[in-house]
C-alpha cells in the first residue's frame, strides 16, 4: 500500500512555523546562535536545525522553547499578534508591543 501524501496546506503550515522558529532564534540568540539554543534545550544542534527547516517538533520541546524565549504561542502558530510575551509579575503575563 502506498504511503499517503501530506496535504499541501499542512506542508505550508510547517514551513511557516519553521520560519517563525528561525526568526525567534535569530532575535534571541543571533544569526549563529542555533548551537547555544540547542544546548539550552538539551538537544543536539542538528536536531534544532531540523526543526528550523520543518521537521515536526515534539510538544515538550516546543513548550521549553516558548518558556526559554518568551515567544507568544499565538504568534508562533499563526504569525498574528505580538511576537513576545512580557512577564509583569508573579504568574501574570502582558503582551509586548509588536516593535519590541
Amino acid at each position: 500500500m502506498a504511503r499517503m501524501k501530506t496535504p499541501e496546506v499542512r506542508v505550508d503550515l510547517k514551513v511557516e512555523l519553521a520560519r517563525r522558529l528561525l526568526e525567534i532564534r535569530r532575535d534571541r540568540f543571533g544569526e549563529h546562535g542555533g548551537p547555544e539554543l540547542a544546548r539550552r534545550l538539551h538537544l543536539p544542534p542538528r536536531t534544532w536545525y531540523n526543526y528550523e527547516v520543518g521537521t515536526t517538533m515534539p510538544a515538550e520541546v516546543l513548550l521549553s522553547f516558548l518558556d526559554l524565549t518568551g515567544a507568544s504561542p499565538a504568534w508562533l502558530l499563526s504569525g498574528q499578534g505580538p511576537k513576545y510575551l512580557e512577564v509583569t509579575g508573579r504568574g501574570s503575563e502582558k503582551r509586548r508591543s509588536p516593535g519590541r
